[in-house]
């Protein structure tokens, strides 16, 4: 995820499809979602009711806000395609 390679192939994946989703191991147990996140520019998570602490789904917006705003990009919180 952190290779070079894994930016060639988002490249060239991004030029044949418009929408790409990758599936990644939970966050709470691998870093591998929160760096595919950073790479891509975008992240859509998904959590089990109940089970997943909303205090965590906080911190994984929060963290994809404050990098979208080091981009200049305005934050995407709570926006639906």
């Amino acid at each position: 995820v952190g290779m070079a390679s894994f930016g060639v192939l988002l490249q060239q994946v991004s030029q044949n499809f418009d929408l790409i989703l990758i599936d990644t191991p939970a966050c709470e147990r691998f870093a591998d979602a929160e760096i595919i996140a950073a790479r891509t520019g975008a992240a859509l998570v998904v959590a089990r009711k109940n089970r997943t602490p909303m205090r965590r789904v906080s911190e994984l917006t929060e963290a994809g806000d404050d990098r979208r705003q080091r981009r200049g990009r305005p934050s995407r919180r709570g926006r639906t395609a």
